[in-house]
């Protein structure tokens, strides 16, 4: 059963770690499943323990999720995760806050590619969003790419079709297709953050379209040109809001 309304319901799936080392459920793999309503769909987690090995080798594969009241895919504290070529869709809650894909305290060699997120509802959402923390390497950054992100009816400003908080490193987005429709909203958003570590984050080869009167893109004033991009390609009103000259001008080379 759909949970359309309210903050708490069943999980269809969950993963419990136990506190103590070595009790993570490491290399699971959720694969091909229907899932039809319920407040989370897959809620999935190691443990939270900082002092404590992380759970790694998580498999997101090939999952239909349908009407999911809270967000479709839940996953942190994670390392090495991959999650591809699920389709997400909502259309019934009557709350706002969902999230088609909702990541948190990533690690390692993380990939999130190939899934298709629809949002319909007419509250505020979002399609994919890192934060908590979430950490690629110079060397190995988180991937997000070759995803498709469409929310057909924003009220307002608060929905989002990728978020990338302040507080993550070394997350890379390319070949991203990203539509927003209704009054506001943004195609790309980065909220600001308490304990910013916003670096290593590019942009390239995205085609953000915004038909709302929102700029594409927010960026929070405190990571003015922090963020690379190349080759993206933008449709609306105006390309960037919430920042200055400075960041405009790391817009070189999109169009």
């Amino acid at each position: 059963t759909p949970v359309t309304s309210g903050y708490s319901g069943i999980n269809l799936v969950k993963t419990t770690a136990v506190d103590e080392n070595c009790r993570n459920n490491d290399f699971g793999t959720f694969e091909d499943n229907l899932l039809d309503g319920g407040y989370i769909a897959l809620y999935l987690s190691g443990t939270n323990n900082v002092s404590l090995t992380r759970e790694r080798g998580l498999v997101v594969r090939g999952n239909v999720i349908n009407e999911a009241g809270s967000k479709g895919i839940y996953v942190y504290d994670e390392i090495d995760a991959l999650i591809e070529n699920n389709t997400v869709y909502q259309s019934l809650v009557e709350k706002t806050g969902y999230w088609g894909l909702d990541l948190a305290r990533l690690r390692g060699t993380c990939v999130v590619r190939g899934n298709k997120v629809t949002s319909a509802t007419t509250y505020y959402s979002g399609g994919i969003q890192l934060r908590g923390e979430s950490y690629g390497t110079a060397q190995t950054p988180i991937l997000v790419y070759n995803n498709v992100v469409n929310i057909t009816a924003s009220p307002n400003t608060s929905s989002a079709g990728i978020q990338i908080d302040g507080d993550q490193k070394f997350i890379e987005l390319y070949n991203n297709t990203v539509r927003i429709a209704g009054t506001g909203g943004y195609c790309y958003y980065t909220a600001r953050r308490s304990n910013a570590s916003y670096e290593g984050i590019k942009l390239q080869n995205n085609l953000l379209q915004n038909t709302t009167t929102s700029p594409a893109m927010f960026i929070h004033a405190d990571y003015n040109g922090k963020a690379q991009m190349v080759n993206n390609a933008f449709w609306g009103e105006t390309v960037l809001d919430g920042t200055t000259v400075d960041a405009l001008n790391a817009l070189e080379g999109n169009s």
